[in-house]
């Protein structure tokens, strides 16, 4: 079983509406995967697995066996799509209290995606606790997060181990040819890997970008691509899960739904939507178009946010990630957890019933009530939560926003408005 896609509260006249633009949404993944769409220079993360991505992999798990040296602590150095991916299989695939048990996995952390003097000295704390190898992604070098980090943990690292040493610990992920970040690589012999020429940042996560990094903590990076390149075979039609997504929200645009809320219904896929969240509002967001994305996590957002998605401006479209099997599992073992019955509450229907079947049931009640008040939503189920499934989400989720984008007629894969922000901050920086 594969993602699937459940339309039934979409209300009759944005069904309609969808139908419609169901032609010219498959022209437009037909364009994508000839390469002859809109910003078609940077289509290679179309079928990228196929491509170049199982012999990457490949590559990238014999540089791995081959390190001179002992690692338990791998750090990502990077900011938007140089590691909300890799960031987003972490949180999903790892155990939320990995840090309090014993594991023989490395530890992986982030730094470099913020400004924060306070979180990157608490980042050095936790390198000073372990034997770390950073990886620095970047394909200028020049974006001001990243690089002002790697300054910082460069140092660290060389009063630490010594340059000599040092540079052993730093693998780069950069431009092929030039920019700083390569410079450095080629000067300091370190281990270096491509940031492809016409694969975009938000668009990376199953190149060297996610691979690499999640090669090293130990994920399944083989069955990631396998997932993904499920998904990029699928056929060209109506029926391709894509183009669902994308005539949808499309439909809802064109009455007036300009809020899209993510509502994931397990808090593990936070970092997922937020990945999700940045692909789709730097792709969309141009020409004064676009659908603002947000996200909620079920079902503690429903105590903040449910009152307004109720009854609030009607404004909203809504499209629900849910996970059918959580497959908790210990030493190879599945695991569920059933309600012990209580006589200390109200709630005598919930005894001996799985808190997953729960879940699905708030979940399922808040469709129908968020449908009925006039929010009209789909949702996305995966069947289960691991590497295979999340590459078929990264894969459907990219191909979806590219068509989405063409049916507003913008370009998906450039970004002119984050040069302002970068341009006015640069600029106060360097007169303080």
């Amino acid at each position: 079983m594969t993602v699937s896609i459940d339309t039934q509260f979409v209300h009759p006249d944005i069904a309609q509406e969808a139908q419609g633009l169901h032609e010219q949404a498959c022209t437009a993944l037909a364009a994508l995967a000839a390469g002859t769409c809109r910003g078609k220079e940077w289509t290679g993360f179309f079928d990228y697995p196929r491509q170049a991505g199982f012999d990457l992999n490949q590559r990238i798990k014999t540089a791995i066996a081959q390190l001179p040296l002992a690692y338990d602590h791998v750090l990502v150095l990077g900011i938007g799509g140089s590691f909300q991916g890799t960031l987003a299989v972490h949180e999903a695939l790892t155990h939320s209290y990995h840090h309090l048990l014993p594991s023989n996995r490395p530890q992986l952390s982030f730094c470099g995606c913020h400004l924060s003097e306070t979180l990157t000295l608490e980042c050095i704390d936790a390198l000073d606790r372990s034997e770390p190898l950073v990886v620095v992604i970047s394909k200028s070098g020049n974006t001001i997060e990243t690089a002002l980090a790697f300054r910082i943990i460069k140092q660290y690292l060389v009063q630490r181990y010594g340059a000599e040493t040092a540079y052993t610990r730093l693998i780069t992920i950069t431009d092929a040819e030039r920019g700083s970040l390569r410079a450095f690589s080629q000067k300091h012999n370190c281990l270096s890997f491509a940031v492809p020429n016409n694969v975009g940042g938000r668009y990376s996560v199953l190149t060297a970008v996610g691979l690499l990094p999640l090669s090293l903590a130990q994920y399944d990076t083989d069955a990631l691509l396998q997932g993904a390149a499920s998904f990029f075979a699928q056929p060209h039609d109506k029926h391709n899960q894509a183009v669902q997504y994308a005539v949808f929200r499309n439909a809802c645009y064109r009455h007036g739904k300009l809020i899209e809320v993510l509502s994931c219904s397990d808090p593990k896929l936070r970092a997922c939507a937020d990945w999700w969240k940045q692909l789709f509002g730097e792709s969309e967001g141009k020409d004064g178009k676009g659908i603002f994305p947000t996200t909620m996590l079920l079902t503690t957002d429903l105590h903040a946010l449910g009152q307004y998605l109720q009854e609030g401006k009607r404004h909203l479209l809504e499209t629900f990630l849910t996970i059918t099997n959580p497959a908790h599992n210990a030493h190879g073992v599945e695991r569920r957890l059933r309600i012990p019955a209580s006589d200390d509450d109200n709630l005598a229907f919930a005894a001996n019933k799985f808190l997953h079947d729960i879940n699905l049931a708030a979940v399922q009640g808040t469709q129908a009530a968020h449908c009925k008040g006039n929010v009209p939503n789909i949702n996305i189920t995966v069947p289960q939560l691991d590497e295979f499934h999340l590459g078929y989400l990264f894969a459907c989720w990219q191909t979806a926003c590219a068509i989405s984008s063409a049916l507003l007629d913008v370009n998906p894969f450039d970004q002119p408005g984050v040069e302002v922000y970068k341009k006015n901050m640069l600029e106060l920086a360097s007169s303080n």
